[in-house]
């Protein structure tokens, strides 16, 4: 039973691309105007449970009112795919 439990969990590494896989997903934009010296930044994230089941939620708004953001600038969304579990950010910057 253990050979077969540690054979379950070994496949299920290999098939996860070595147990964990991050991806950054951004869109191109003209960023030229930006002044990032003097940016805020707010991030807020939802977690998934096998990947598909959400346990959170995430949101724009959310994360911009964490950094007190008036004015966005540029969103960015960033996941992260675990064995049992992902995670999904939104990280905002603006003024």
């Amino acid at each position: 039973m253990r050979k077969l439990a540690l054979a379950f969990l070994g496949a299920a590494c290999v098939a996860s691309m070595g147990c964990a896989y991050n991806r950054n997903i951004q869109n191109q934009l003209d960023a030229t105007n930006i002044n990032f010296n003097r940016t805020k930044k707010g991030m807020d994230c939802a977690y998934f449970a096998l990947g598909i089941f959400p346990l959170t939620k995430t949101d724009i708004d959310v994360a911009a009112k964490k950094a007190h953001i008036r004015s966005l600038k540029y969103v960015e969304t960033y996941y992260a795919n675990y064995i049992l579990f992902s995670k999904k950010c939104i990280v905002t910057y603006g003024e």
